[in-house]
């Protein structure tokens, strides 16, 4: 367990890094995730939202389809497969995020509430594999 939250940590800490803050970003003082100074306006971030519905089933899916992976084709034991598709599957979820952090769009933001969603829908995908 705790090398998945130091696997976590560290994606989180090289997304961070790898971002750099260039051109028309600043920090805001809130984790210091940097913010976008636009005259563009941006759609508040709704925590009940078809986006959200989609991080939820994307992140669920995905924690299935490599736990299922890890564990019948690479032979991984099942509670390590499970493990290892958890981290996995938050990894893509933050590095989504930073993605659109780096768009140029003024609509896409690093939103906690995208990562709140994926971690709710890989809590699903654990759920439902504890009965397979």
């Amino acid at each position: 367990m705790h090398l998945s939250l130091s696997i976590i940590l560290g994606i989180v800490l090289i997304g961070g890094v790898a971002y750099g803050g260039e051109g028309t970003n600043t920090t805001d003082g809130t984790l210091g995730m940097p913010r976008r100074t636009s005259n563009f306006h941006q759609a508040p971030d709704r925590w009940i939202a078809r986006d959200k519905a989609q991080h939820l089933v994307a992140s669920m899916i995905l924690t299935g389809m490599k736990t299922y992976r890890l564990h019948h084709v690479s032979g991984w034991g099942r509670e390590r497969s499970l493990h290892a598709g958890a981290v996995l599957t938050f990894g893509l979820g933050v590095m989504k995020e930073i993605y659109d952090l780096r768009k140029p769009f003024p609509q896409n933001r690093f939103s906690l509430k995208d990562l709140t969603a994926d971690l709710a829908g890989i809590a699903l995908g654990v759920l439902l594999l504890g009965w397979w």
